[in-house]
């Protein structure tokens, strides 16, 4: 959907893509409710940056659309070994 992503401290069952969507630009971490609110209203007051970080988590989730597929495919080789 193209939208900024933000998420809280705890991430430890979706670490990889948190860190690559931060790290991409189309994420951010929030460290409480005082921190969320201040973002969420940076995001919605800079329409920009906004859809800035909406195109980037999209290049991010586009990128690993068919990530369980190719794993299973490499297990998949690996049981036939």
């Amino acid at each position: 959907m193209s939208r900024p992503v933000l998420v809280g401290p705890n991430t430890y069952n979706f670490e990889e893509i948190t860190l690559t969507l931060v790290r991409e630009g189309g994420g951010e971490r929030v460290a409480d409710g005082p921190d969320l609110a201040a973002k969420v209203l940076g995001l919605l007051s800079d329409r920009a940056r906004r859809e800035r970080m909406g195109r980037r988590a999209r290049m991010v989730f586009d990128s690993e659309r068919g990530a369980v597929g190719r794993v299973m495919r490499l297990v998949d080789g690996l049981l036939e070994e």
